[in-house]
């Protein structure tokens, strides 16, 4: 696929019926065929269902106080002894975490270095990472009673990196093969109207691949997403030692071990929106005129729906493909 202008790729999985409008006159053009689209697509980023997302990852990044009461609470959350428990999370206030965010992040700053980089990769201009998608389409349209039937086919999705594109199947994003059927489609002389039709995108799914699989390896090759970074990079020992000397509570055992559980449960505020975004059931709805020739271009009209509350209108969906 070609993203030489920074395209995004958009599958529109369809199936056509369709008529000829009976005003047109005889016309011996017929759009049967298999055309293979690209479609770059992509919304106003502060609309985006991404923006959300977006919003937590910087506070993770530019509020380390914030992280280091996270670091405490989830701390004191994975100690098993009750009464320990109670003690630790009623000291995680000012001077105790005050002190984590001195000497846990300010001290050592890789993890905040880190984040900066992810968020330059996908959440910050020029990247459209959050906001933008792309994926090929494949609409194949064949004769049926008289009109015409088509499928439309979205197995793969791309969003651009870093000025890289990286490419998903719709399978390895926990979603099954992606079709859509029975669109409506009326021929007009040398042009065919592919009616208004859902096709569904796995956008949350996509957006964390892109934070998980591509930005997060970039800063450490062996994590495999937020989770495993901070895990990674919060020294619990260092962070044992400045609890049990604040609180004069619980052994350097103890917390360390409490520390390694709830330390990789800081990003979760981040992973949040995501899950409820994946649990949304999200497609482009869609229509467009499409010339009946081997080469085809143009742009979709419409729109990124959950079926809820979301109605985000498309501010780019144009596509160029060819007819084999």
């Amino acid at each position: 696929m070609n993203l030489t202008t920074w395209s995004l790729l958009c599958v529109v999985t369809t199936a056509c019926s369709s008529s000829r409008d009976p005003g047109d006159g005889p016309d011996d053009s017929s759009p049967i065929g298999r055309y293979q689209i690209v479609t770059t697509v992509a919304m106003e980023a502060t609309k985006s269902p991404g923006f959300a997302v977006r919003g937590q990852f910087f506070d993770l990044l530019i509020d380390t106080k914030k992280r280091a009461e996270l670091l405490c609470t989830e701390t004191a959350a994975a100690i098993a002894d009750a009464e320990l428990r109670a003690t630790i999370a009623a000291a995680c206030t000012g001077t105790l975490v005050q002190r984590l965010d001195d000497k846990v992040f300010q001290l050592m700053p890789l993890l905040t270095t880190d984040l900066a980089t992810i968020s330059k990769a996908v959440f910050e201009e020029p990247s459209q990472a959050y906001h933008a998608f792309a994926f090929d389409s494949q609409l194949d349209i064949a004769a049926a009673g008289g009109g015409f039937v088509a499928e439309h086919r979205a197995p793969e999705f791309t969003i651009v990196v870093g000025g890289t594109p990286h490419t998903f199947a719709v399978t390895d994003l926990g979603s099954a093969v992606n079709i859509t059927t029975d669109i409506g489609v009326t021929v007009r002389g040398a042009t065919f109207e592919l009616a208004e039709h859902d096709v569904y995108v796995p956008f949350g799914a996509l957006l964390r691949a892109v934070i998980d699989r591509v930005a997060v390896p970039t800063v450490d090759a062996t994590a495999h997403d937020l989770h495993e970074l901070f895990a990674h990079r919060i020294d619990c020992d260092l962070v044992a030692d400045i609890i049990v000397t604040d609180t004069k509570a619980g052994t350097l055992a103890e917390l360390a071990t409490a520390c390694r559980t709830g330390a990789p449960k800081i990003p979760d505020t981040v992973y949040e929106p995501l899950d409820t975004l994946e649990a949304a059931v999200t497609d482009l709805r869609i229509h467009a005129t499409l010339s009946i020739a081997d080469e085809v271009s143009g742009a979709w009209t419409g729109e990124l729906i959950d079926h809820a509350t979301l109605r985000v209108p498309l501010t780019t969906a144009t596509f160029a493909g060819t007819r084999e």
